[in-house]
């Protein structure tokens, strides 16, 4: 299982603020740099498209509306992920 650094406490300041974390698989970020490729042109890392693939949770379970102004951060590139996939 991989785990983000300092993810400990960013679950606990995620916690104490009331707000919402999403866990999602390996299976669904790799979806994600799929589909974000494809209908964007954006090559993202896999941190990115856990963020892509919990946005997707939160609008299938209507947490999230289609018409929320939302704003999803991407901090890094796809290049070094490359060989966890092939596009």
């Amino acid at each position: 299982m991989l785990s983000a650094i300092g993810d400990k406490l960013i679950l606990q300041a995620v916690y104490e603020r009331g707000r919402t974390a999403l866990a999602v698989s390996g299976d669904e970020m790799i979806q994600m740099v799929y589909c974000t490729a494809q209908r964007e042109g954006m090559l993202i890392s896999l941190e990115a498209a856990a963020t892509v693939a919990a946005y997707h949770s939160l609008l299938a379970t209507h947490f999230l509306e289609p018409d929320d102004e939302t704003v999803l951060f991407f901090m890094g590139s796809g290049l070094s992920d490359m060989g966890n996939y092939s596009l």
